[in-house]
């Protein structure tokens, strides 16, 4: 089958180098459109559950909540591994299922599952964004310069303003904030008035529950004409919320207004931490990308919606976009390897024009580098998988075994061809380049094979740490592999014309006898 493979490339030149000039064009599209990273996917596909109830310790959410919900979860179809975290109010449920399964499936299965756990009145478990164990990829400070603005006031610029803008970006997940004062109306009751009322704490819930939704009134009907009929009483003012009428009172029956029996007050909800930039206070959001999503292209949406923003900020709102971006470790990282891919590459044609002493041999010889480079992408770009750290070094490794395969063959297609020059050329220089790649077949393949077989048992290997080194095994085998195909096909027609110097060297022996 090999033998067939030289023998139709060398008839067929002009179209192997055509197809030669196509995978070039689209392996450098490949590359400049393939999904960069800093490291292959290690994250299991994962759903997050969170729930939460007011006033629970961390004992009674682990009793009362975590374990209804790992009993409803454990058993569901491909679920692995549940883990769980309880601290006071909070509880938080982290399911994940096997490799290569589909994220949307999973989500329903856990969905289905939660309908089926008791919990606690009041407790509603809710599914987190689908994200990464490397999702996070930027960290954003904001801070005002002007004293007079409050850090609740910077807060709600940040809830309201500028986190709903950062979620509509394609491929962010989640947007968390931290700092600032979350602004909250609150409701301090006196127990005295209520008792002296005969106030229950249910009947103020329930009054407070029902005046904060407008209801409808349904449809006036006038000449042909529908009118809706609107009933406004949720409050814009918290001022407004002492007029909820909570009862009647028993001895004269006069309604008991809610600002009889508490004090009302806009105010900060409970800081269970802040946050502070450069030793002043102030607020950080904390970007999560989606999983599928590539890091530096919504990182430059992150940024086009900071520039957007930042003309319409309140005078003297300062924002630090440089806390903590994945992009800086990304292009640090591959650009770390690319100038190690670039050093062996100069050490490889160092040592091929030293031990060759031909330019055109070692050119030939050099086109392996590329074109088996360009074919990785190629298939790299094929099944979705990302450019980075990992692969970029398999790369890396197999650099000095690209032209492995082109040297055993140009370096006997040269001796050949001199020995043709030599002899007269009775044969035709096809049938000279074809036995001499044929010769030299078995080695380039059977060489091939063997580094193939060594690197195998990396695709067995469990855990982090195949997912790790899978990236770079698959690199370093398809751009072995590529090499040896460049070396059947391509390299044989590079070589049918005589190499540069067979002539003036034969020549000058012919002139020293």
């Amino acid at each position: 089958m090999f033998n067939r493979i030289i023998s139709w490339s060398l008839g067929h030149k002009i179209m192997v180098l055509v197809l030669a000039g196509i995978v070039t064009v689209f392996g450098l599209w490949s590359i400049a459109t393939m999904k960069v990273d800093i490291l292959p996917d290690i994250n299991k596909p994962t759903v997050t559950i969170f729930a939460e109830s007011d006033g629970m310790a961390a004992e009674e959410v682990e009793r009362l909540i975590l374990n209804p919900i790992e009993s409803a979860i454990a058993g569901a179809p491909g679920v692995e591994r549940i883990r769980s975290n309880a601290s006071f109010a909070q509880a938080a449920v982290i399911v994940e299922f096997a490799w290569g399964s589909d994220s949307l499936r999973n989500r329903q299965i856990v969905q289905e599952r939660l309908a089926q756990a008791v919990l606690p009145f009041g407790v509603k478990p809710t599914l987190g964004p689908s994200t990464s164990l490397l999702g996070e990829i930027m960290w954003i400070g904001m801070h005002s310069s002007h004293s007079e603005t409050s850090p609740m006031e910077l807060r709600t610029l940040a809830d309201w303003t500028i986190r709903p803008a950062l979620l509509k970006v394609s491929g962010v997940a989640s947007v968390l904030v931290m700092g600032g004062d979350a602004r909250e109306w609150q409701i301090n009751l006196h127990a005295e008035r209520m008792s002296r009322y005969g106030i229950m704490m249910e009947d103020v819930r329930k009054a407070v529950a029902d005046a904060l939704i407008n209801r409808s009134g349904g449809l006036l009907i006038k000449n042909e004409k529908e009118y809706p009929i609107r009933i406004i009483v949720a409050p814009t003012d918290v001022s407004e919320l002492e007029e909820i009428s909570i009862g009647r009172n028993k001895i004269d029956g006069r309604p008991i207004r809610l600002g009889d029996i508490a004090s009302l007050v806009e105010g900060a909800s409970v800081i269970r931490g802040s946050g502070a930039i450069d030793g002043q206070s102030g607020v950080i959001f904390r970007i999560i990308r989606q999983p599928d999503a590539e890091t530096l292209q919504v990182t430059d949406e992150i940024n086009k919606t900071f520039a957007s923003l930042s003309a319409s900020l309140p005078e003297g709102i300062v924002l630090h976009q440089d806390l903590f971006r994945q992009e800086n470790f990304i292009r640090a990282g591959l650009g770390n390897v690319e100038r190690a891919l670039l050093d062996g590459t100069i050490l490889v044609i160092i040592v091929l024009i030293i031990f060759l002493m031909n330019v055109r041999m070692t050119m030939i010889t050099l086109v392996a580098i590329p074109l088996s480079i360009l074919v990785t992408a190629i298939v790299f770009k094929y099944f979705g998988l990302s450019v980075n750290v990992m692969t970029l070094g398999g790369i890396a490794v197999a650099v000095g075994e690209l032209v492995d395969d082109a040297i055993v063959d140009v370096e006997n297609i040269f001796r050949r061809l001199r020995l043709w020059v030599l002899g007269g050329k009775k044969e035709s220089r096809e049938h000279i380049v074809l036995s001499a790649s044929v010769e030299v077949r078995n080695s380039i393949v059977y060489a091939t094979i063997l580094v193939a077989i060594v690197f195998l048992p990396i695709f067995f290997l469990p855990g982090i740490e195949g997912r790790l080194l899978v990236s770079l095994g698959t690199a370093y085998l398809v751009s072995v592999t590529a090499s040896m195909v460049v070396a059947l096909t391509v390299i044989p027609v590079l070589s049918v014309d005589v190499p540069f110097g067979v002539h003036h060297l034969i020549t000058r022996r012919r002139s020293l006898r």
